[in-house]
Parts: structure tokens; sequence; C-alpha cells
């Protein structure tokens, strides 16, 4: 919990068609400072016209796959980062998520939603537009299992969380 009058830092790293960000929006302080990014500038322009009620919203293109602060991302800067279905599309993992953990104050959380399990569905779906793998950890296919994000995780610097589901 912030102290009054604390001024939140959010980051929403692919943040898309902004599902995640409708749900919380409404929820957060209006001295909140809430960064929407993606790497599509068509994403951004739709989001600015879907969410313009909120004044604090900020919009930037960022590529996980590139160094933010090269982005004019600065490190430490934000409280929260939320990243929702969006890592598991990045090149190299072990990369984006050091480069998430510098763009973290220290102290600050990390709130991941990704699948933890291969869903043969996804292949036809988003397999198209997927850019490829360069890490050897995934293998053919993005995604991690619980213990692999664990590992992934914490060679990043992150402390161990809570994982929902636990399995």
């Amino acid at each position: 919990m912030l102290p009054n009058g604390t001024q939140l830092h959010i980051l929403e790293m692919g943040a898309g068609t902004g599902g995640t960000t409708a749900a919380l929006l409404p929820v957060l302080p209006a001295n909140t400072r809430y960064v929407f990014t993606d790497v599509s500038a068509l994403f951004l322009q739709r989001a600015r016209a879907r969410f313009q009620q909120y004044g604090f919203v900020e919009y930037a293109v960022l590529d996980i796959d590139r160094d933010p602060t090269e982005q004019g991302f600065k490190s430490g800067g934000f409280d929260l980062i939320i990243a929702a279905n969006v890592f598991h599309a990045s090149r190299n993992l072990d990369d984006t998520l050091a480069r998430a953990y510098e763009l973290l104050d220290p102290g600050g959380i990390l709130l991941l939603v990704e699948m933890t399990a291969y869903q043969t569905w996804f292949d036809i779906v988003f397999g198209p537009v997927l850019s490829p793998l360069e890490d050897a950890r995934r293998g053919h296919q993005p995604f991690l299992a619980a213990e692999q994000w664990r590992g992934a995780l914490q060679r990043a610097g992150f402390v161990p969380g809570q994982f929902v589901p636990d399995d």
C-alpha cells in the first residue's frame, strides 16, 4: 500500500486491445500514472479513443525485444508492471524478463499472466504471426510450464511470487 498522495507508476507491456486495461482503469486512483504500451501504433490509437475518459493514461510504443531505455523508458521507473499474455511472444524470454526487471522500482511488482501449457489451437490462430524464438529453452513452442517460469523469473532477479493456480 502506498502512502496517501503517492503516485502509483504502472506500465502495461504489450497491452494490445486493452482487455486487461479496461478491467484495471476504473479501480485506479486518478493520481496514477498508467503507461499503456504496445509494439503496434494502431493499438495505441484505438486505446487512446477507448480510454479517453482516463486522463492519467499515457500511450507509448514499446518493443519488448529491444532495450526499453533506448526507447525512452526510465530504469526503475515503475511500481507495477503488467504483462498479460505477451512475454511468450518475445524472441528471447530471459532477455525480456531482464528488461522488465530493469524497469521496476526496487520492491516493484510484476503481474504476469501467461499460459503454462501448450495448446494446439495456438499454432493455428497465432503461429503465423509469432516472431521466431531465439531461446532454446522453449523449443518449438512459446509456453513454459509453471516451474520453468519460476526459474526464468528467478534468473532475471525476481523474488519468487505467487502462481495462480498453483499447478
